[in-house]
């Protein structure tokens, strides 16, 4: 496998674009707030899951490093 790869893949940061990473964490936000939102008007157990499950996400598009605009 090539070097910079496995570093990249070491470091745990993939790069994606910027307006990638920017949608990710909007259309999170979004499910974040709508699955919570539900929560707390139907005590659905489901809705607290996928809250948590955007949670996860929103901290994975959190993580990712942006692709500089010459790559």
């Amino acid at each position: 496998m090539n070097a910079a790869l496995e570093r990249r893949i070491a470091q745990r940061s993939f790069l994606v674009s910027p307006t990638a990473r920017n949608t990710g964490i909007v259309v999170t936000l979004g499910m974040l707030v709508f699955s919570s939102w539900m929560y707390l008007q139907t005590g659905d157990w489901v809705a607290m899951v996928f809250a948590v499950f955007s949670l996860g996400y929103g901290v994975f598009f959190f993580s990712i490093t942006p692709r500089d605009r010459d790559s």
